[in-house]
């Protein structure tokens, strides 16, 4: 597996917390935003979507804790350079 490691910012959809609202709670709740910062192996992006995972299984190839993030909701995305050469597996470190 030989994917970049990203940080994205991204403006997720929120709702308010309450099931009803004032006009004035509704401009206050409607011009402010809920700003995300996400770090994961970007797993795959296309037109519409960029999807990133926090955890790559070797042995089965499967992503764990995946994210689906529209693009149109995508404020940036920086690659976070990993230091080479990579550490090797904990299990084959020293105690």
């Amino acid at each position: 597996m030989n994917k970049p490691i990203v940080r994205i910012t991204w403006n997720d959809a929120s709702d308010t917390l309450d099931p009803w609202v004032s006009e004035e709670e509704l401009k206050k709740f409607t011009s402010s935003t809920a700003l995300v910062v996400s770090i994961g192996y970007l797993a795959d992006k296309n037109r519409s979507y960029v999807t990133i995972a926090g955890d790559w299984q070797e042995d089965l190839k499967i992503w764990g804790r995946v994210t689906k993030i529209p693009k149109k909701m995508v404020v940036s995305i920086e690659e976070i350079p990993l230091p080479h050469p990579v550490a090797p597996p904990i299990d084959t470190l020293e105690h």
